[in-house]
């Protein structure tokens, strides 16, 4: 029990890291991409606004444009948060707990950019571990994880719950 239970200590910390996500918005010229960055990875300086602290976001400029949006917010916007295999006997705690840390990155999304709508999967693979992933949804292609795809993978021990905005 002891190596499984110091792997959902490291997910309670990666929770902490979701929790304070900074977001960048990455353009192309044409198309306005959202990708979030663990602020355990970086150290953005806090901006006072007001009445509470904020992290600024930054802009970035892409060196071309992007021709699959989706996929590439998704691949971008992937967080691992939790590496290893998954005890059927857990599947209740890590669902729940995984849909709670996704319902709360997309309160933070449309907290950030309410202009803007988001998906939030979670994947929980039982061979390899929990990712949560988001992208925007954009009119014209479809999400990360049709529902077609959501089905083949579950044949497969991968089951995905998506929330949006």
């Amino acid at each position: 029990m002891g190596k499984y239970r110091e792997s959902f200590q490291m997910l309670c910390q990666e929770v902490f890291a979701i929790s304070t996500m900074r977001f960048d918005i990455y353009t192309d010229g044409s198309n306005e991409f959202i990708i979030g960055e663990s602020s355990k990875r970086i150290e953005a300086p806090l901006v006072h606004n007001n009445d509470h602290w904020i992290i600024p976001i930054a802009k970035y400029h892409l060196s071309k444009p992007v021709e699959k949006k989706v996929g590439y917010e998704a691949l971008a916007n992937h967080f691992h948060l939790y590496v290893g295999k998954i005890r059927k006997k857990d599947y209740a705690f890590i669902k729940n707990t995984s849909i709670n840390i996704a319902n709360f990155l997309l309160y933070a999304l449309n907290s950030h950019f309410p202009e803007k709508k988001f998906i939030v999967f979670t994947e929980i693979n039982f061979n390899e571990g929990i990712v949560i992933r988001f992208h925007q949804q954009w009119d014209d292609e479809k999400p990360y994880y049709t529902e077609d795809t959501i089905r083949a993978l579950g044949e497969k021990n991968i089951v995905i719950y998506h929330i949006m905005s």
